[in-house]
């Protein structure tokens, strides 16, 4: 990391917190008598929040921070007047909805979860350990995230750290890697200005650590049994395991909570604690529920991967750091590879048996399998970017909707390479979905003629309810097309790549895209720059309307 940019993450002072907390803060403190341990729980569900009553309290009394050790304690420090200023004038970070369009701000709130998420663990377990108070734990454990969800707001590359967790590297070996910081003692020398709780600074600290031997030691063994670990014993009394242990539990259950990492981190929190890994496994998922429900974010905890009906996981692709690149869109964010579908999925109880026969009169585009070994995909990258770019900032530059739903066709057959693209929007009274605009599409495709008819629940029907995307491949189809007639299901390739798009309100239509039969099957990277221009196009279409009402009302 370079010198200016640890300068821009050491004097960050406009993080901003969750709308919903906010919200919660405002009404508690509309009340005729109100306290600090009132507002102290709604506070500590918000570690951004947590981070910036911690710098306020430092500056305005240095060296407090090791006399504080929950939000009550903050409080008291610097007053409700300081509160107030804070909750009104910090930014916010709103609700991660279906539609959103940052997928960074996405990330960084469901940080934000996974933090409180980590700082419930340790709350938790330290009543066992009882080395420290369970509030101190909390804050601790909270703030020791704070380093990465302060990165990704200047940096996206610190999303890096996510990659490299979940391809099994430690929690701080992972964002020294991310952040490109040379060696631990210059990452000690960036935190050190962060004032954060002891607990939390020692997460960062080495020598405070067990070594490569002991850690796989507490993982096969409970260290009390075993006749020469003194050193280890002594590691596992330290305040600093908590947060560490507790802080690698929370991320990855967040990534896979039933993957060999979470295993293996839930055989050391066992053997750390001296319990049975079923007991900690049950403690696990009671927090995991319970701030679900709190935050109202299944994937901050890993809750919603536990619920999917087939095996899935968060994606995290490394992001390329030596420029900004279309690359940099694909990575920015975990890709949730099938979520969308067990959304709409969700619904349909078991596969039907194999699809009937085409009728002779509708060309059969799935008689021949699509190829996953031929050819690849050209796209252009800057082409790409561009367009983004112009959908974003200039969305009036395309004069009305129909350019515009254009521009998008030709964003995904010229700037992501999916050689063919049509658009399906509503009829007038709304009972048929028709295909209406195109790109590569030949006067043969059989897709031209596709008609599907919305008096009955399909696929499509439930696409058009929300905001929402689906990737067919031949092993899901005949369950996700189920309701559809054979002859619109013909007329649908193999691999297909569906997403509805709105204009600010209920979805307008849906995209749907597809390669040759030549080429290799669509990877979840090229439905991830889908999604994003996707995405971008409803919000584009929602300031355009806008922008063409108020001029028309104007005129008039």
């Amino acid at each position: 990391m370079s010198a200016s940019k640890q300068t821009s993450l050491l004097a960050a002072d406009d993080f901003p917190i969750l709308v919903e907390t906010r919200t919660r803060l405002k009404r508690q403190l509309q009340r005729k008598s109100v306290d600090f341990t009132d507002l102290a729980p709604i506070i500590e569900h918000d570690p951004a929040l947590c981070w910036h009553l911690l710098q306020t309290a430092v500056k305005h009394h240095p060296g407090c921070e090791g006399q504080i050790s929950g939000a009550a304690g903050c409080l008291s420090l610097v007053g409700m007047q300081e509160l107030v200023h804070l909750v009104k004038h910090l930014p916010v970070v709103e609700g991660s909805t279906p539609d959103s369009m940052n997928e960074m701000d996405d990330l960084y709130r469901r940080c934000l979860h996974t933090a409180y998420f980590a700082g419930e663990l340790a709350a938790h377990w330290t009543g066992i350990k009882n080395n420290v108070s369970a509030s101190y734990a909390r804050w601790s454990t909270m703030l020791a995230n704070s380093p990465l969800w302060l990165a990704l707001k200047q940096q996206q590359p610190a999303a890096n750290w996510l990659h490299y967790l979940s391809e099994g590297e430690d929690i701080q070996h992972a964002l020294i890697s991310a952040l490109n910081v040379k060696s631990h003692a210059n990452w000690r020398k960036t935190l050190a200005p962060l004032r954060l709780p002891k607990m939390a600074h020692d997460v960062f600290v080495e020598s405070h650590w067990p070594n490569h031997h002991e850690w796989s030691l507490l993982r096969r063994h409970d260290p009390r049994d075993l006749a020469k670990a003194r050193s280890l014993l002594h590691h596992c009394q330290q305040p600093n395991m908590t947060s560490l242990i507790a802080n690698a539990v929370a991320w990855h259950c967040h990534i896979n909570p039933e993957h060999r990492h979470s295993q293996r981190w839930l055989h050391i929190a066992s053997h750390w604690l001296g319990r049975a890994s079923w007991m900690v496994r049950q403690d696990i998922r009671h927090i995991q529920l319970k701030i679900s429900h709190v935050t109202q974010d299944g994937w901050a905890t890993g809750m919603n991967l536990l619920l999917a009906p087939t095996a899935t996981h968060q994606q995290y692709p490394r992001m390329n750091t030596a420029s900004e690149t279309v690359t940099d869109i694909r990575s920015a964010t975990p890709t949730r590879q099938t979520t969308e579908d067990h959304r709409v999925a969700a619904s349909t109880k078991t596969a039907q048996a194999a699809m009937a026969s085409a009728p002779a009169n509708v060309p059969n585009v799935n008689a021949q399998p699509r190829s996953v070994t031929s050819s690849e995909r050209q796209g252009d990258e800057r082409y790409l970017r561009k367009l983004l770019q112009q959908l974003q900032q200039a969305p009036d530059s395309f004069g009305d909707l129909h350019f515009l739903m254009r521009g998008t066709l030709k964003g995904i057959t010229q700037g992501i390479g999916l050689p063919h693209a049509v658009i399906a929007v509503y009829n007038k009274d709304k009972t048929q979905l028709k295909v209406i605009y195109r790109e590569g599409v030949s006067d043969q495709d059989p897709i031209r003629g596709l008609s599907i008819d919305l008096s009955s629940t399909s696929l499509f029907s439930k696409l058009l309810e929300r905001s929402a995307g689906v990737q067919l491949t031949p092993d899901n189809r005949t369950q996700l097309l189920r309701g559809l007639p054979n002859s619109v299901c013909q007329r649908i390739p193999q691999h297909t790549l569906l997403m509805s798009i709105d204009a600010g309100a209920k979805p307008i239509g849906i995209i749907l895209a597809y390669g040759d039969a030549n080429q290799m099957a669509i990877d979840s990277m090229e439905y991830t720059l889908f999604k994003r221009l996707c995405q971008t196009t409803s919000q584009s279409l929602a300031v355009l309307r806008d922008n063409t009402r108020r001029a028309a009302n104007k005129g008039a």
